[in-house]
């Protein structure tokens, strides 16, 4: 939390953590992302100029989506200031 008020400002603000991966019935963390082979029209893996098959990255969660940052930031804010109106 940041009260920058004795700074002359009225900047009151708070950074927030979030993990980013999900979490299973036993306790065990779970990925954030899987790679996934590229395949052509036959289905076949597609071979780089390295002469590796080439990936794409998956993401297993939508807590990465910048859309929802979006929203949670606005819900949270919207619950804050409404606690806020109440004490001050």
């Amino acid at each position: 939390m940041h009260d920058e008020r004795s700074k002359g400002n009225e900047n009151i603000h708070a950074h927030l953590l979030a993990i980013m991966r999900s979490i299973n019935e036993k306790g065990e963390w779970q990925a954030k992302s899987k790679k996934e082979y590229i395949l052509d029209e036959k289905g076949k893996k597609v071979l780089g100029k390295n002469g590796k098959h080439k990936t794409q990255k998956v993401e297993l969660t939508t807590w990465n989506d910048k859309g929802n940052v979006e929203k949670w930031r606005e819900s949270f804010s919207n619950l804050c200031n409404s606690y806020l109106e109440k004490i001050i």
